[in-house]
């Protein structure tokens, strides 16, 4: 990946310049979609999006949006796992498998994306780094970018038990979410500002279980009668972004040509190159 990012940075130009030249090609004879009325949802990640994602249909269609999404999810995932470098082994059967291309050919509209935990408590930030620009430049070969949906994290609480929680979610607030704003920033992929919201919320502490019945850290499957308010939460939150994403769509028939996003693609690989040398310029 390093290898490959350098030669981008070194023959951004001549890539660039060669790739609008095959994109033309392609662009003279496409034409815009047509106007949908519905979006298929992808939820993609971790075990947290395999968490919420049951609760999509109920908040979709509370936005007005058809109940329609499917999940390419598994607990333990990380960004290698995501692109296929590893074996994913809660796979049915335990295969090695790209979870963003298994959202294309689901026929997915808009793909959110959910990662993070996994590689903080590993301490694995530059993998994360580098396979979630490849995570996005992969998506955008075939959808527009504010039809990426990426996440920053929930805040891990601390565990008295297990010190080592205090230092995954310290990763997660100081390089991991961060990073993800950036580079949504970078890309015009939407984000979901998780981190962020679900601290202005009520009590949300109390959202927090591993197993239902008592208080947890990592994951919000804490109940309230019937209902389990963190996931709801985030849930209604991606629910929300797609359907301010799709009214924009609509409003506008703005879709950008394929040309336009695909060369999109190729400025992550440039942007992490001169960002971690800034990084290492400013260490040094």
């Amino acid at each position: 990946m390093h290898r490959r990012i350098r030669r981008w940075a070194c023959a951004r130009c001549a890539a660039r310049c060669g790739a609008l030249a095959l994109l033309l090609v392609l662009a003279s004879s496409w034409a815009p979609p047509a106007r949908a009325d519905y979006w298929t949802a992808a939820v993609t990640g971790d075990s947290q999006a395999d968490s919420y994602a049951f609760l999509m249909p109920q908040e979709m269609m509370r936005v007005g949006l058809p109940p329609l999404y499917f999940r390419v999810t598994s607990g333990g995932a990380t960004s290698s796992i995501y692109l296929g470098q590893e074996t994913d082994t809660h796979a049915t059967p335990p295969r090695a498998h790209n979870f963003a291309a298994d959202a294309i050919a689901g026929g997915a509209d808009v793909v959110l994306v959910t990662l993070g935990d996994n590689e903080a408590f590993r301490n694995q930030f530059e993998q994360y780094e580098s396979n979630m620009i490849e995570i996005v430049s992969q998506l955008m070969q075939v959808l527009p970018p504010e039809r990426i949906v990426l996440s920053t994290n929930i805040p891990i609480l601390d565990n008295p038990d297990k010190p080592y929680y205090a230092e995954a979610g310290a990763r997660l607030r100081d390089q991991f979410n961060p990073f993800v704003r950036e580079l949504a920033a970078a890309t015009g992929a939407s984000l979901v500002d998780l981190e962020t919201t679900i601290q202005q919320q009520p009590d949300w502490q109390s959202w927090y279980s591993e197993d239902i019945v008592h208080p947890g850290f990592i994951h919000l499957w804490a109940r309230q009668g019937q209902d389990f308010p963190g996931l709801r939460f985030v849930a209604s939150q991606f629910s929300e972004k797609i359907a301010s994403i799709f009214a924009a769509e609509q409003n506008t028939n703005s879709v950008p040509e394929p040309a336009t996003w695909t060369l999109l693609a190729l400025a992550p690989t440039v942007w992490l190159a001169a960002r971690r040398g800034g990084r290492r310029g400013a260490s040094g």
